[in-house]
């Protein structure tokens, strides 16, 4: 996704930036130099199993409360799905928000705090000129991504969310 971004979308031409991908986990894919970071055993970037929740949700990595079990497109239609007492998958909740059939502002609510915990620690350690983000349950309701930006902007650090453009990947 990272290399996608890089060569046909929104960071075409940059080599320095940080991306996180939201769908079914938590992935971080760090572009430095023009080279992807993969770390030593090739895991590098596995921000979705940090633990935000000491004592939440089993994550399929074993452990209990990673940031994927709550910040990502799968946790928040596992969420949903989990209020309305039926299995609905990410395209399936927007579609139902959309079209006014379903309200889920706890739901967004809590995985945009959660995100912008992940999205801050990004910035905070990379310290970017730009951050490119991949989810579609910003799609839901306008406003979202806005709502995803403002969040963050309360939890890094000053000086280095002042230079940081925070932008959807295409």
């Amino acid at each position: 996704l990272c290399l996608s971004e890089s060569t046909a979308g929104a960071a075409k031409g940059m080599d320095d930036f940080p991306m996180l991908d939201l769908r079914a986990g938590l992935g971080l894919s760090v572009m430095s130099g023009g080279r992807i970071l993969r770390g030593h055993s090739g895991f590098g970037g596995e921000l979705g199993h940090i633990t935000v929740v000491p004592d939440g949700k089993p994550c399929g990595c074993g452990n209990h409360g990673c940031l994927e079990t709550v910040a990502t497109d799968t946790s928040l239609a596992a969420a949903v799905s989990n209020s309305i007492g039926r299995d609905a998958n990410i395209e399936q909740v927007i579609e139902l928000v959309q079209s006014g059939e379903l309200c889920i502002e706890q739901e967004l609510s809590e995985t945009l705090e959660y995100l912008a915990i992940g999205v801050a620690a990004v910035i905070n350690l990379f310290n970017p000129a730009s951050l490119f983000v991949y989810g579609r349950f910003f799609d839901a309701n306008r406003g979202l991504f806005e709502r995803l930006i403002e969040l963050t902007q309360r939890r890094a650090l000053r000086p280095s969310m002042a230079d940081c453009r925070i932008t959807r990947a295409r």
